[in-house]
């Protein structure tokens, strides 16, 4: 699907439904504020949703605390957008 036509919605839609957390990993740091901005105007809490870079999405550190979410059953959902900008980045695309 082409920019704009709601595939950010597969991941707001059930966010705004639940109770838990939802973890966004986006490739690019602007596409992590733009998906902030995006929650914000459509009214959901964007606090219970984590938008956060690939780089820190592969740490150690961001695996204890992913762990730990779903140790206390607050973990929803982890979504990769834009995983197609990923895909060409690994393969020295971009």
């Amino acid at each position: 699907m082409a920019t704009g036509e709601g595939k950010s919605l597969l991941f707001m839609l059930p966010a705004f439904c639940s109770t838990g957390m939802t973890v966004v990993v986006v490739p690019l740091i602007m596409l992590r504020q733009d998906m902030a901005a995006r929650c914000k105007a459509a009214g959901i809490e964007y606090a219970l949703i984590v938008f956060i870079t690939l780089e820190l999405a592969v740490g150690v550190a961001f695996s204890q605390f992913l762990n730990r979410q779903r140790v206390i059953g607050r973990l929803d959902r982890v979504v990769i957008d834009e995983c197609y900008i990923v895909l060409d980045l690994s393969e020295g695309g971009g």
